[in-house]
This record gives structure tokens, C-alpha cells and sequence, in this order.
């Protein structure tokens, strides 16, 4: 059962701890306990935006990084979609936390973390551990699969940049 003291109230508390102060608790239409959208920047006008939703239904929280680059299917060089999809495949494959996602309706390329539930309470260093797992894959995978996309790294190459 889901542990109903995990709160957007917590979450953004856990945040502030980890040391980002800009979130936005938003309401999730047909769900009653919302959803936090983030992010962080690496530089000038690059940013990476993050959606953490506590999912009561499934007694977990997921974290998404959303957008981390596009690759829509209609207009993306198939040798890069193919290598795209190699990277990610290889990547989740050698990944213990954390999944790459492609969204074949628009191009979305994302990394998710889940985590479980339980009766417990949502403990800091778990949070902190699955936010940390998404910064890192994002900042160091992320620039890779970005690469295969523009044509300018190969999945081989992306891999092994990864340290993977």
C-alpha cells in the first residue's frame, strides 16, 4: 500500500535539501495528489526540466527527466535512429537504476527512475540517491544520445563515453 504521508509538501522539502530551490507543485488531471515539475541548467540556455509524480495507484514515485533530446521518427536519419536506439538499448541493458525511454508519437527521448513505496516513510537518501542517478545519466548518457542524433558520435562511441 502506498504510504500517504509521501507528500508534494515532502518532496519539495526534500528539494530544497538537495539544493534546488525552483519547483512548481501541479495538479495532475484525474489524480488527486499532483505532480512536481523541476529541472536544473548545465550551462547557458541549455536546461533539463524534471517531473517527479508521486503514483498513488502504483505505489511508487517516478522521476522523469523530460525532453532530454528529440528524435521524431519522421524526420530523423534512420542510421541515427538505429544508433539512437542501440545507445539506449546497451545503456539500460548495463544500467542497474534507471531506464532511456523514446516516445514513438513525438521523438521524446527521456530517462525514469522509479522507486517503490511501501509502509515506510519516503527516506532522503533514497530520494537524493534516484535524483543523483538521473542528473548524472542525463548530463553524461544524455550528451551521447543528443551526439547520435546531430550525427556526430555513433552509438559505439556514445556507449563508451558513457563509461558503460
Amino acid at each position: 500500500m502506498f504510504n500517504k504521508e509521501v507528500t508534494l509538501k515532502q518532496i519539495g522539502e526534500y528539494l530544497k535539501r538537495f539544493g534546488w530551490e525552483n519547483f512548481q507543485e501541479v495538479p495532475e488531471p484525474g489524480e488527486k495528489e499532483g505532480i512536481i515539475l523541476t529541472g536544473w541548467s548545465v550551462g547557458e540556455g541549455e536546461g533539463h526540466k524534471v517531473a517527479i509524480d508521486p503514483m498513488v495507484e502504483k505505489g511508487s514515485l517516478l522521476f522523469r527527466a523530460r525532453e532530454v533530446a528529440m528524435a521524431p521518427l519522421d524526420s530523423t536519419a534512420s542510421d541515427r535512429l538505429n544508433g539512437l536506439l542501440l545507445a539506449m538499448a546497451t545503456m539500460n541493458y548495463k544500467m542497474i537504476i534507471g531506464s532511456w525511454g523514446l516516445d514513438p508519437t513525438d521523438g521524446e527521448v527521456v530517462f525514469t527512475v522509479g522507486m517503490p513505496i511501501g509502509s515506510g516513510d519516503l527516506d532522503y537518501d533514497d530520494f537524493e540517491r534516484a535524483l543523483t542517478v538521473l542528473v548524472g545519466s542525463v548530463e553524461v548518457q544524455g550528451r551521447g544520445l543528443k551526439e547520435i542524433i546531430e550525427g556526430t558520435k555513433t552509438a559505439e562511441q556514445a556507449i563508451a563515453a558513457a563509461g558503460l
